[in-house]
């Protein structure tokens, strides 16, 4: 008998003491029986390894001896090795066999509860402390690799792929292949850019696997395999209490802490997190948040592990491990994957000495006046001059934060403190402080210079001259020092600092700050403001919006206010992919700044996710409490039909900033929807008497229709159409007020030629929005086309997302004029708990309906709660 048949012959025997029972899956390292073990009477799991795993005899070593160190670990949340079975055809392992269903399962059917998924993660921790106090770590932790017995055990999966931390250098070359193992969504930083690992990179896994079960979603979503290894590089995770509220506090800081990219921002122990695992699963209250509502399969690229498998009926002992594949990547996407990893990390390490990037808040400047209020320019000059010098700057990342939220920020490295001294007289000191957790870091020489608003331009030059001096590390990005005039300067300043007090800007000032943009074409800051103000006057200027934008992201392609601006443009114009895209670069440029959270939750918004939007504004606003934040949020909880919230929100703005336009805009906008026109008319006009814009007109026409004045409601809608000529809304709502007023024929017209062309654009390939798709509706019922009418209706109503009260208003008045008395009452209910008032259903187009309307109406005339979010 040859040498080779003799350990054939042995390994039969020794394979002969389990009896095969069936096949239970294939893993990433081979395939798995269940096999009766004769000699101690039980059932075990048998591991055949892949030969491909052991092509060489140091990578079958190495595999031996990680086995016989897996096989040491003896704890309830691991699995056990029992033997290793060597044969010249390759080895197999015993395992304890374990009678339950992978936490992956049991994630897709929405069985983890949040006390649940803090016991588990507990468990799981438990496990890794004890083996990573025998030296051993994972490497490869994930809701696959995890089984839950029938009383609720976690049992960790396949430490047969563990590596020894403390490997013996003459055996290095056994325990590293040179290759990133693992799954992809589950690495840590370290271990997707090929470096070496420890036991805090098995923390992070446990991080992103704790986040999966909170959340039900992985913390790196991308398109492709590519995107996911960028976002494991570079990208922090939205931090779970903004996808779940509800989830405690301390539970999501955790959650972020493991996350972290610097392992040595992580906890540095299982046994440390164990410990904050047990302080958080004691807490009451914990047990009644259930599971994710998101919790289902993901859409993953298709070359992609799945997050969560699709579960499959299989009987107990085929629920050894995941049924999902891992697929092996080809060998050019590994490669791509190497490139990809070094090319992030030599980035992330140019321009900073010692690694990444140093994170910058930059706080809103400190004045020391007699009268502060005074120096409102001086304060938006050197603020703007901070932001751009600092934008220009190497190895900066630079986040424009308000003092208020510095206290609690932990996601920046140092922050920049400007002090404002003036003590009469026409001339400032200031200086600029670099506080790194508390002790000064770096300071630049104080400097004075005039407060007189024709000398702005000097103070810009200050303060590009003195503050690199508190970054001497950092050098510039161009030695080309922008040139553009004085008076330029002063007046863009001067146009800054009414834009951020709240002032509408018009388009006067658009042109003048085109006209100034002519003779200073490289006043970077000028574009952004332009770009704002166009965005802002309707969809004829969103193409000259985008194109201010990106001027000013060419001149400085490192400042993230350009690219923020147009992800606003895109989104208007309903071109998502394009949004996501410049979404995408600007959380390269820049990950972290307060204009990628914003970006975020607008651009959810705009995909119908206006929870999840919510709770990042929310987010934005506990960090940045300026106007603006306040705004965007309040605007987003009218339409939630969150009226109590928004009414506090407005509040809030307009105690910081009074008399914001803005704000008392949205004021009014919600006295009208809640049903008092009378005050919301009161808003209007005094607004529209200081600063007679399109939609103030409209807004005022709007609320006179209300009250019954259909032909002062036509005055205001002509004057808004002076103003915004093409506006399609305000041209129905003329047409409605026209008809109300008994001018039939004047309506009718303007109703055939707004449904010209709605229908033009239809032709022409566009899609309509939910809104134009009513217009369109509108039209064609008061033109006798009822059926067309509600065919438009049930269109605008399919469309995905949630809808505006307004909408749905206006899809109940078309569907009670038509006589579908169902839909009518649906719609109408629907929009009455959006908090849309009484008083709109006075139309006499509801009396087809008006006995079903009674009750619902009934219901909602409930006096409204400003503290709460109204009557349900």
């Amino acid at each position: 008998m040859s040498t080779r048949e003799e350990g054939e012959s042995r390994e039969a025997a020794r394979i002969g003491a389990y009896e095969l029972r069936g096949h239970l899956g294939t893993g990433g390292m081979g395939e798995v029986f269940l096999a009766w073990d004769r000699r101690l009477a039980r059932h075990v799991a048998l591991k055949r390894i892949r030969p491909d795993v052991q092509s060489t005899p140091e990578r079958r070593e190495r595999f031996r001896r990680e086995a016989r160190a897996a096989a040491a670990l003896s704890h309830p949340a691991i699995v056990r090795v029992y033997d290793l079975l060597e044969g010249e055809a390759g080895d197999s392992l015993v395992m304890e066999y374990v009678e339950g269903r992978p936490l992956a399962h049991l994630m897709a059917e929405g069985q983890i509860g949040v006390a649940r998924a803090v016991r588990l993660a507990r468990q799981v921790a438990e496990g890794l402390a004890s083996a990573h106090a025998l030296g051993l770590i994972h490497r490869d932790l994930k809701a696959e690799n995890v089984m839950v017995t029938a009383d609720g055990q976690a049992k960790i999966l396949d430490f047969g792929l563990a590596k020894q931390a403390a490997a013996e250098t003459a055996d290095e070359s056994l325990t590293r292949e040179g290759a990133v193992l693992g799954t992809l969504r589950t690495m840590s930083p370290e271990q997707a850019g090929g470096e070496e690992v420890d036991a805090r990179s098995d923390l992070y896994s446990l991080g992103v696997l704790l986040y999966e079960m909170l959340t039900g979603r992985s913390p790196f979503q991308g398109g492709s395999l590519l995107q996911i290894h960028r976002k494991v590089l570079t990208e922090r995770p939205v931090p779970p209490r903004l996808l779940r509220p509800e989830l405690p506090a301390g539970l999501s800081d955790l959650v972020e802490s493991l996350l972290e990219k610097d392992p040595a921002r992580r906890p540095q122990s299982a046994a440390e997190v164990v410990e904050a695992l047990e302080r958080i699963g004691s807490a009451s209250g914990l047990s009644q948040l259930g599971p994710a509502a998101s919790s289902r399969p993901l859409e993953l690229p298709s070359d992609a592990s799945t997050l969560f498998p699709a579960p499959a009926p299989v009987p107990a002992v085929a629920a050894q491990e995941s049924t999902a594949r891992s697929r092996r990547l080809p060998a050019l996407l590994l490669l791509g994957l190497a490139v990809l990893a070094v090319a992030a990390i030599l980035a992330l390490k140019l321009g900073a000495p010692g690694g990444r990037p140093i994170r910058v808040q930059v706080l809103e400047p400190e004045v020391k006046a007699a009268s502060p209020g005074e120096l409102g320019l001086v304060t938006a000059g050197v603020r703007e001059a901070a932001l751009s010098t600092l934008f220009s700057l190497r190895g900066l990342e630079v986040l424009d934060l308000s003092g208020l939220e510095a206290a609690g920020a932990t996601e920046t490295d140092e922050i920049l403190r400007t002090e404002i001294r003036c003590e009469g007289g026409e001339t400032c000191r200031i200086s600029f402080r670099r506080l790194q957790g508390g002790r000064i870091a770096g300071l630049a020489q104080p400097f004075f210079v005039s407060v007189r608003p024709e000398d702005s331009l000097d103070l810009a030059e200050a303060v590009r001259r003195y503050l690199p001096a508190a970054y001497p590390d950092h050098p510039p990005r161009s030695d080309a020092v922008p040139e553009f005039r004085p008076e330029d300067y002063t007046v863009f300043i001067r146009l800054r600092q009414r834009n951020e007090s709240g002032e509408v800007l018009g388009e006067p000032e658009l042109r003048e700050l085109q006209a100034l943009l002519q003779r200073s074409p490289r006043l970077s800051g000028a574009y952004v403001l332009a770009a704002e103000v166009a965005r802002t006057l309707g969809p004829q200027f969103l193409e000259r919006s985008l194109d201010l934008a990106r001027q000013g992201h060419e001149l400085a392609p490192w400042d993230p206010r350009p690219l923020a601006t147009q992800v606003l443009v895109e989104l208007q114009r309903d071109r998502l992919d394009e949004a996501e895209k410049a979404l995408e670069e600007l959380e390269r440029l820049t990950p972290g700044d307060i204009q990628v959270w914003k970006s975020r939750a607008r651009l959810l918004e705009k995909r119908g996710l206006w929870e999840e939007a919510h709770a990042v504004w929310t987010r934005v606003v506990e960090r940045r409490p300026v106007w603006q934040n306040l705004y965007n949020l309040a605007d987003l909880e009218i339409r939630m039909g969150r009226a109590g919230e928004a009414r506090r929100h407005l509040g809030e703005l307009l105690k910081t900033s009074p008399g914001n336009d803005w704000g008392l805009n949205k004021l009014a906008e919600l006295e009208l929807q809640l049903g008092d026109p009378a005050r919301a008319e009161e808003l209007y006009g005094k607004l529209a008497a200081e600063k007679p814009l399109g939609r103030y007109l409209n807004n005022r026409g709007l609320a006179e229709s209300l009250l019954g004045r259909f032909e002062a409601a036509a005055r205001s809608y002509r004057q808004a159409l002076e103003k915004d000529p093409g506006d399609r809304l305000t041209r129905i709502n003329l047409a409605d007020a026209l008809r109300a007023a008994g001018r039939t024929a004047e309506a009718r017209e303007l109703y055939r030629a707004l449904l010209a062309e709605l229908v033009r654009d239809e032709s022409g390939g566009r899609t309509l929005d939910v809104d134009e798709t009513l217009f369109k509706a509108r039209c064609l019922v008061q033109l006798d086309q009822p059926r067309e009418a509600f065919e438009e209706v049930e269109r605008a109503m399919a469309r995905p997302g949630p809808k505006r009260a307004e909408s749905l208003y206006h899809a109940a008045l078309v569907s009670a004029r038509v006589n579908q008395r169902l839909d009518a009452l649906r719609y109408a209910e629907r929009a009455l708990s959006l908090e849309l008032g009484p008083r709109w259903f006075d139309d006499p187009g509801f009396d087809s309906v008006r006995d079903g309307l009674r009750p619902l109406l009934a219901a909602r005339k409930r006096p409204f709660s400003p503290e709460g979010a109204g009557p349900r």
